[in-house]
C-alpha cells in the first residue's frame, strides 16, 4: 500500500506541476498579445497626429473615433488611450475620461515615462493588477508614442480584464480537482489572486510563502518546484512556476489532506 501512496503522490505532484506550467504559458500568452494590440494602436496614424497637433478638433474627433472602434475589437477590455505625457488624456474608449490627468503629481507622471523609457521592448508592463476602477485583476500597459523627428509626444495605455486569467478550471482528476490557482507578486508580497474574487490589496502573510518569494524578488530565471507550508487551515503541498519578467509567483495548491486523501 505504501508503495502504491508514493506513487501516487508523484503522480499528483508531476500533474499540479503541469497545471502549473499551464497557467504561465497561458498568462504569458495573454499578455503578449496585449502588447502587440498596444503597439498596433500607439502607431495608428490618427492617434500621432493628434498628439502633434492636440488643439486640431479634426484630428481629435479622428483620433476619438479610431479609439472607439478599435475598442470595439478588443476582448477583455478595461479601457485603451492616449495621453500627452503630463498624463493629460487626449482621447478614451469612453469619452467621458477625455480631459481628465491620470496623474496629477508630476513626479509619479515623471515615473510613469521612465518605466517606459527603460522597458526593453518598449512596452511597459506592470504585470497582472487590480485595477483602481473596478477591483478586478487585470494586464495594464504603457507605450511611448513618438513624432517623425523621433521626439516623445506622448504615449498610450491599455488596461485589459485578466479575471479569466485565474479561474479554477482545474481538471477533474483525481485529488487535484480540489487544488487551487493563487498567484503572488514577489516584490509587494500581495495576492493577485487567491481565489476569493473579492480579495483585493492582501498581503501573504505565510512565513514560507514570504521566504520563497523573498528568494525570487529580483531574480533574473524562471524557477519552478514543489514547496509544503502550514496555516490556520492546517498543512498544504503546492507546485509553483515563477515569471520574472512580471515578478509573478503562480502556484496551484491545496491541503495535504485535500491533496492526498490515499495516505
Amino acid at each position: 500500500m505504501r508503495t502504491v501512496a508514493v506513487s501516487e503522490r508523484k503522480n499528483t505532484l508531476n500533474t499540479m506541476t503541469e497545471l502549473a506550467d499551464q497557467r504561465v504559458q497561458l498568462i504569458d500568452s495573454f499578455i503578449k498579445d496585449a502588447k502587440e494590440t498596444l503597439r498596433i494602436y500607439a502607431d495608428a496614424p490618427e492617434i500621432k497626429k493628434m498628439l502633434v497637433d492636440t488643439e486640431n478638433e479634426s484630428t481629435a474627433a479622428a483620433a476619438q473615433e479610431f479609439t472607439e472602434n478599435y475598442a470595439e475589437q478588443i476582448d477583455n477590455l478595461e479601457g485603451i488611450y492616449a495621453s500627452e505625457l503630463s498624463t493629460l488624456v487626449r482621447t478614451h474608449n469612453n469619452s467621458k475620461v477625455v480631459g481628465m490627468i491620470t496623474r496629477s503629481d508630476p513626479d509619479s507622471a515623471n515615473k510613469l515615462v521612465q518605466s517606459m523609457l527603460d522597458a526593453e521592448d518598449g512596452i511597459c508592463n506592470n504585470g497582472i493588477v487590480r485595477s483602481p476602477a473596478s477591483g478586478i485583476p487585470i494586464v495594464s500597459l504603457y507605450k511611448l508614442i513618438s513624432n517623425e523627428d523621433e521626439n516623445y509626444i506622448g504615449f498610450a495605455g491599455l488596461g485589459l480584464k485578466a479575471d479569466s486569467l485565474f479561474k479554477n478550471d482545474i481538471p477533474s482528476l483525481k485529488s487535484v480537482e480540489n487544488a487551487s490557482y493563487m498567484i503572488i507578486s514577489v516584490s509587494s508580497h500581495m495576492y493577485i489572486f487567491d481565489g476569493d474574487p473579492d480579495a483585493v490589496d492582501k498581503k501573504v502573510t505565510n512565513d514560507s510563502l514570504l521566504s520563497l518569494c523573498s528568494d525570487l524578488n529580483g531574480t533574473d530565471a524562471s524557477a519552478k518546484g514543489n514547496m509544503k507550508y502550514t496555516d490556520e487551515n492546517g498543512r498544504h503541498i503546492a507546485a509553483y512556476s515563477y515569471m520574472p519578467e512580471y515578478g509573478m509567483l503562480v502556484m496551484l495548491e491545496g491541503t495535504t489532506r485535500s491533496i492526498f486523501p490515499f495516505g
